[in-house]
């Protein structure tokens, strides 16, 4: 009697991997997708993770509670920081492929250090969405001689996108910096992101800065 024949399968690529990684770890309710979460053509990795689960309107959802991230949750920033860089356009075609090892012992060695301060967004155990604020010595014309904080990695996994959960992130990231006695903070926009920070106080310019 014949064997039954085996499905081709397919070998995984970088990216691929990386967002079927995702998938897995954000699985959201069933029902259909509403039009307001619906992504941009162009977003790739998200829009590959949005399509494979559909969630609730935003209306019916609470708002996912704010924690600093601690080392163990690196790979999931890592994760995000992936899919933020290829929605904006910014992975390069060469993505080494020991990229996530260094990126991983980066943000948990910035973490430990204090270096780095990652907050992240939970719900129901899950982290839906990350941002971080990089706090350094000033070296910018606004802060020559104090902290600068340099906020990156804010990325909202896209079925929990149009609820503030961004908004709140980066709100949390400018009172810790305050905090910690920074005197300015530095970022670069995407197209996507830039009315968030204007609204938020930050003023144009090859790098958005907000005063403190």
């Amino acid at each position: 009697m014949a064997l039954p024949k085996q499905p081709h399968k397919r070998k995984p690529t970088v990216g691929s991997s990386c967002s079927d990684r995702i998938a897995r770890r954000h699985p959201v309710s069933a029902g259909g997708l509403p039009p307001l979460l619906r992504l941009a053509k162009n977003s790739t990795a998200a829009s590959r993770v949005s399509t494979r689960h559909a969630v609730l309107h935003p209306a019916m959802m609470s708002a996912p509670a704010l924690r600093l991230a601690t080392p163990d949750d690196v790979e999931t920033l890592a994760d995000a920081w992936y899919a933020m860089l290829e929605e904006d356009g910014l992975l390069a075609s060469d993505v080494d492929p020991h990229w996530r090892s260094y990126i991983t012992a980066d943000f948990r060695a910035g973490i430990s250090a204090g270096s780095q301060v990652w907050v992240v967004a939970e719900e129901q155990g899950r982290i839906v969405a990350t941002g971080a604020a990089f706090i350094r010595g000033g070296r910018s014309t606004m802060a020559l001689t104090g902290l600068t904080a340099i906020i990156a990695g804010v990325y909202t996994f896209p079925p929990y996108r149009r609820r503030g959960v961004a908004r709140s992130i980066v709100g949390r990231l400018i009172e810790i910096s305050r905090t910690r006695g920074c005197r300015a903070i530095r970022l670069r926009a995407s197209a996507q992101g830039r009315p968030l920070y204007e609204q938020l106080g930050f003023v144009n310019g090859d790098e958005m800065v907000l005063a403190l």
